[in-house]
């Protein structure tokens, strides 16, 4: 549609919550026109849910730049260069 998405400004956004200790936002194509943004998120707080996660966003950002799910990870894939393993990430989600 032309609207240029930034995953770091989402991320950043998203890791400044003391709750979230570390995200990841992944573009997930569902069909060849549709795609969603899925923020993948290691917390602390075991009650962290998208209804407190949503209103922070949108606060900050627009409309289409909000991932439509937001799943908690104990702990992220890591490749062998200790970086977060974003191919595997979108297998488990």
């Amino acid at each position: 549609r032309g609207l240029r998405i930034e995953l770091g400004e989402i991320e950043a956004l998203l890791t400044s919550n003391p709750a979230i200790n570390d995200c990841v936002v992944l573009v997930k194509k569902t069909s060849e026109t549709v795609i969603s943004l899925t923020a993948c998120l290691t917390s602390n707080e075991a009650e962290l849910s998208a209804k407190e996660l949503k209103p922070f966003l949108k606060e900050y950002l627009p409309d289409y730049m909000i991932p439509a799910e937001f799943i908690i990870f104990p702990t992220f894939p890591l490749t062998p260069n200790g970086k977060v393993d974003r191919k595997e990430l979108l297998t488990r989600i």
